[in-house]
C-alpha cells in the first residue's frame, strides 16, 4: 500500500527529478514494474548507499530515467557526481579536497566551504580510489575511480587476510537481475558468511550457485557461505541497506 501510494504521488507531481537511496528507490521501481506502470520521471539521483547495475536498470526501466548518483556526507556535502553520460565520478572541486591513501585506499576530506568547523584531512570512513587519468568528457576535475565501501565493512579471513566489503556491491555483475532482487552478506565470525537473498519472480538455484561459488573465491575460499531466503532485505536505523556487514575486528 506504501509503494502503491508513492507511486500515485509521483504519478500526480510528475516531477523533473527525483532524489533516494538506492534500494527504496529500486523497491517503488520494481512495484510500478510488476504493475504494469511506466513513470516519466527524467532524471533520477542515488546517493547514500552503493549502486549495483541491477538498481539502475530497473529503475531506469519504470522511470524512463536518466539514472545518475552522487557521493557524499553530512559533514561535508556533495563530493563527487556522475557525469551524466559517461558516469564518471568528477570531483567537487570547489567544495572539497580529496585525497585517498595509496597503501590503504582510505579516503581523506578537506571541506573549504566549512566557516563553523574546519576538516582538514578528515578520516571520512569510506574506502576508495582516486583516477591517474584525465577525465574521459574532457572535464578538468579530477575522478574518483570507486568508492570501495566502508573503512568497516572490510572481512577478515582465518589466514588473516582482508578483502575490502565492495566485493558485495558487484552482485548485480554475477546475480540474474530477474531472479534475485537483492542480497545482503554478514560475517559474523572468522569462519563462515551469511547469505541473505531475495528471490526474484525468475529465480534459478543455479544463479544462487554461481553465486555462491564466485564470492567463495573472493573470500579465497577460507568462508564457509550459509544462504539464507528472505523475503527483503531490511535498512538500518539510518534507512540505509548495508551490502556487507563484517562483525568481525580487523586488529
Amino acid at each position: 500500500e506504501q509503494l502503491d501510494a508513492h507511486i500515485e504521488a509521483l504519478r500526480t507531481f510528475q516531477p523533473h527529478a527525483l532524489q533516494g537511496y538506492p534500494v527504496a528507490t529500486d523497491l517503488v521501481a520494481q512495484r510500478a514494474l510488476a504493475r504494469g506502470i511506466r513513470l516519466h520521471i527524467p532524471l533520477v539521483i542515488l546517493t547514500a548507499e552503493p549502486v549495483i547495475p541491477a538498481h539502475r536498470e530497473r529503475i531506469g526501466e519504470a522511470f524512463g530515467a536518466n539514472v545518475l548518483s552522487f557521493y557524499g556526507s553530512r559533514e561535508n556535502g556533495w563530493i563527487t557526481y556522475d557525469h551524466p553520460e559517461t558516469k564518471e565520478m568528477l570531483i567537487n572541486t570547489a567544495g572539497v579536497v580529496l585525497e585517498s591513501d595509496p597503501e590503504t585506499n582510505e579516503l581523506y576530506v578537506t571541506d573549504l566551504l566549512n566557516r563553523g568547523m574546519p576538516l582538514i584531512r578528515y578520516r571520512i570512513g569510506d574506502r576508495g580510489r582516486l583516477s591517474d587519468k584525465p577525465a574521459r568528457c574532457g572535464d578538468p576535475r579530477p575522478v574518483l575511480a570507486s568508492v570501495d565501501g566502508r573503512t568497516a565493512d572490510v572481512v577478515v579471513l582465518p589466514s588473516g587476510a582482508r578483502v575490502p566489503g565492495v566485493v558485495a556491491d558487484y552482485r548485480g555483475l554475477v546475480l540474474d537481475p530477474e531472479g534475485f532482487t537483492d542480497v545482503q552478506l554478514v560475517q559474523r565470525d572468522l569462519h563462515t558468511m551469511d547469505v541473505y537473498y531475495v528471490p526474484g519472480p525468475r529465480f534459478k538455484q543455479a544463479s544462487l550457485d554461481v553465486y555462491v561459488e564466485r564470492m567463495g573465491r573472493y573470500f579465497l575460499g577460507e568462508l564457509e557461505l550459509r544462504t539464507h531466503p528472505v523475503e527483503r532485505i531490511e535498512p538500518g536505523p539510518n534507512g540505509k541497506v548495508r551490502s556487507l556487514i563484517s562483525m568481525v575486528s580487523e586488529g
